[in-house]
């Protein structure tokens, strides 16, 4: 018997075809020698979001000595009493005979212009109006009519007021006994009243507080007054275009 029979390689196949089909070795580096994966470009780092300042935010009317009818008169109130005939008439005479000067009557208002939606826009007054209580009650230690709280000490565990009020209440310790009194009207700014945050609505909250207590201490010490019905800091600040629009807006008691 044949060797080729015997190790079951075809007779017809020689020795060298037989090489031909074995596979060649793979090299080593083959193996060991990998690319480096792909790295994704590095993107540039953003920068911090900057705060709205908060004239950006809103602005205000305050008056020191207002009377019944006054920059946070809403004005259908102001129809009700201009017209006896009208079923409201009674109801808001009254009212207005039992106006207080001596306490803050504030009011937070937000423009049509900010969102056509109505309880879109109650919900930036709200917003506002619970950052002008906290500010009230746990900051300055007033009710929400501008009186003062009767409790001494910090021991209830509220949060200290920040710097800019410590140095006021410090400076003028007098002042923040009587608390705040007046009309006070805060405006919303239309193209920021959705988008500013929280935070930016409580710092220009506070900047509006503090602004109103700096005027009452101006006048306490014998500073210039204003004339009844002008405008606060706030809308001076705004430039000549905006103050005139905030005034004659104000002064409808939008």
């Amino acid at each position: 018997m044949s060797r080729a029979l015997l190790t079951g390689a075809s007779p017809l196949i020689h020795h060298h075809h037989v090489k031909a089909f074995l596979p060649t070795a793979t090299p080593l580096h083959h193996y060991t020698t990998t690319s480096p994966p792909p790295t994704a470009p590095k993107q540039p780092q953003q920068p911090p979001p900057v705060l709205l300042r908060p004239h950006q935010v809103l602005t205000y009317r305050y008056e020191p000595h207002p009377h019944p009818i006054n920059c946070t008169t809403l004005p259908p109130t102001k129809d009700y009493l201009a017209d006896p005939a009208h079923p409201h008439h009674l109801k808001a005479k009254q009212k207005s005979q039992a106006f207080n000067p001596q306490i803050l009557n504030w009011r937070v208002h937000c423009p049509v212009a900010a969102s056509g939606k109505k309880v879109i826009r109650d919900w930036c007054s709200r917003r506002a109006r619970t950052a002008f209580q906290e500010t009230l009650q746990q900051q300055l230690r007033l009710n929400l009519d501008g009186s003062p709280q009767h409790q001494e000490g910090r021991g209830d565990g509220k949060s200290s007021p920040p710097p800019s009020f410590q140095s006021a209440e410090k400076s003028d310790r007098g002042a923040s006994r009587q608390g705040l009194k007046g009309a006070l009207l805060v405006l919303l700014k239309a193209d920021t009243a959705l988008t500013a945050s929280r935070e930016e609505v409580k710092r220009a909250v506070e900047w509006v507080v503090e602004s109103v207590r700096r005027e009452d201490r101006t006048r306490g010490l014998g500073g210039k007054v204003r004339k009844k019905g002008d405008a606060g800091r706030g809308e001076k600040r705004l430039g000549k275009g905006m103050g005139k629009g905030i005034r004659s807006e104000g002064g409808r008691g939008a």
